[in-house]
């Protein structure tokens, strides 16, 4: 298949498979389907498909919320999704005035969130938190695919209470640090089009970059096209670049991003001591997106670390990894922007992409000019809603994220009209 439009996609599968294991094709009755990935807000996969259903099968079959929707589409050149997912809930049922069409949503989403759903279990463990993490998957999800781990820093032997499995390895990714650098402590665990994983944000740092987005203004964007832009191009288009981030100093000194502190208090040996965080000394021995911090020092230098003050007592886990994810997670949600492009099946939550941004000039003429060397960089997708709509083609919203720059910030800001 080759691209005719940017946004040009292909449906192989789109089936909605009843209790019966009768199936039926939704090819020719879907109006649109969305799916989406995100690791800050919902660890799985999950969708809605909007239905124009003139077979009534909405009340003939009828739906009861316990099919399943196997799924399989690309874009050109890109990898080919085929996922199956638990449908769990039917809304918005519009029935149309000539008798002859009903309109609705199916809801959908990973069968191991429904699953995870109904379980409830409380065991010990003992060993990395990694390999306890890939015991909690292999017994309460035995017919799914292996969860992929990162190996993590350190043994520790753990009595879970009861919770589902989901809550317990959130509550695990909270206490581990990479065993490749155990400042690296930014797990999470999230779904994507290949599995489960539970891996570090810093371990996305080191990978390829899956694309290289564009966001260019209006002038260069018409030039560009007159010089014949192709549909290949067009796909690594940004347009609606929006900076959501919250880039907030006094959120980000309370909330432990630059300076924090825990007093320990060890029942066993009656003894309190000091674990302090700076992030001038963690920016240096940490993984990152690009090289330069997200504040230099002559901002940061003499802050207290009391201002983000903490009392914990101490246990099995090091409280010294609590201070630095707060920081890294903080980071990460500094720095967001959101746009619009063109769909593409390659693209997961998680990916590196590297940004260009152009720079916002603000006197003239020239759509040649320079990129923004503080907006552009490296990113992670954070969230990212795959969008195919018949009519419109495939298109993405992406949220993404960085901690840091790809050029320093000065120390003093000089106000120039050049």
């Amino acid at each position: 298949m080759s691209y005719s439009k940017g946004n040009d996609f292909k449906i192989e599968k789109l089936n909605l498979v009843l209790d019966s294991g009768d199936v039926i094709s939704l090819l020719d009755l879907f109006v649109e389907l969305n799916i989406f990935q995100d690791f800050f807000v919902s660890q799985s996969i999950y969708g809605m498909i909007t239905i124009s259903d003139t077979f009534d099968l909405y009340s003939k079959l009828p739906l009861k919320n316990n099919e399943t929707l196997d799924i399989k589409y690309f874009s050109p050149d890109n990898d080919i999704i085929e996922k199956s997912f638990r449908v769990y809930s039917r809304e918005n049922v519009l029935l149309g005035d000539n008798g002859r069409t009903t309109y609705y949503t199916l809801k959908f989403m990973s069968k191991e969130t429904i699953e995870n759903s109904q379980i409830k279990s409380s065991r010990s463990y003992t060993g990395k938190i990694s390999d306890i993490v890939g015991a909690i998957w292999s017994q309460h999800f035995p017919k799914s695919n292996p969860i992929q781990t990162q190996e993590t820093d350190g043994e520790h032997t753990i009595v879970l209470p009861i919770n589902n499995p989901f809550s317990h390895i959130n509550f695990l990714s909270k206490k581990a640090a990479s065993s490749n650098n155990s400042n690296d402590c930014n797990f999470v665990f999230y779904e994507d089009f290949s599995g489960w994983k539970f891996v570090s944000v810093a371990s996305m740092f080191q990978e390829k970059p899956r694309g290289y987005y564009s966001w260019q203004i209006r002038d260069k964007q018409t030039k560009r096209i007159s010089e014949g832009f192709d549909a290949v191009q067009s796909r690594y288009v940004i347009t609606d670049l929006e900076l959501i981030g919250m880039e907030n100093y006094l959120d980000e000194v309370v909330n432990g991003l630059y300076s924090s502190y825990i007093s320990e208090h060890d029942i066993k040996n009656k003894k309190i001591s000091g674990i302090k965080f700076e992030y001038k000394d963690g920016f240096k021995n940490s993984t990152h997106a690009n090289t330069y911090p997200l504040s230099p020092d002559s901002i940061i230098s003499n802050l207290d670390p009391t201002v983000n003050y903490k009392s914990r007592f101490k246990t099995m886990f090091d409280n010294g990894i609590y201070l630095k994810r707060q920081s890294q997670i903080n980071s990460l949600l500094n720095k967001r922007i959101r746009f619009r492009t063109a769909g593409n099946s390659s693209i997961n939550v998680g990916d590196l992409l590297k940004i260009s941004i152009d720079k916002q000039c603000g006197f003239g003429e020239n759509s040649d000019g320079p990129k923004d060397q503080y907006r552009s960089g490296n990113y992670i997708v954070s969230s990212v809603k795959h969008t195919i709509n018949k009519v419109n083609g495939y298109t993405m919203t992406v949220e993404a994220c960085t901690d840091s720059y790809a050029n320093p910030l000065p120390d003093e800001s000089r106000f120039e009209t050049k």
